[in-house]
């Protein structure tokens, strides 16, 4: 099972904090381990993931996982990715060249670049 952590306010976190955050974290996804840091004005963001490599190997496929301007850290598995990301081809062929994984989580941001929040709708309904 992977980990998640992540903080949003003013405080700044140093480098140091997040990495020991991760490496205690490591237990839960001993495979690889990373952060994104956002900084908008005084205001911070900071994603952490600890990952167990179940679904894609490649190291493609770590998160935090970043495409455009979405970043994505997920826990969980999504057991009907495959239909979902044949289904939003289907529907948007211009998805088809986009996919660099076989990640699920991969599935989930393109779905949310195309649908918004309502991609959970369309999660549901396939």
């Amino acid at each position: 099972m992977c980990g998640i952590a992540g903080f949003i306010g003013y405080k700044k976190i140093s480098k140091s904090y997040l990495i020991e955050t991760l490496n205690l974290m490591k237990n839960r996804g001993p495979d690889a381990q990373s952060y994104r840091e956002y900084n908008y004005k005084d205001f911070n963001v900071y994603l952490l993931h600890s990952r167990l490599k179940i679904i894609d190997l490649g190291d493609a496929a770590n998160q935090p996982i970043t495409i455009g301007d979405y970043t994505l850290i997920f826990n969980g598995e999504i057991y009907n990715y495959i239909e979902l990301k044949e289904k939003l081809i289907k529907e948007c062929p211009q998805y088809a060249d986009q996919f660099t994984t076989d990640s699920d989580c991969e599935v989930l941001i393109h779905l949310y670049k195309e649908y918004g929040v309502n991609f959970i709708k369309k999660c549901k309904k396939y």
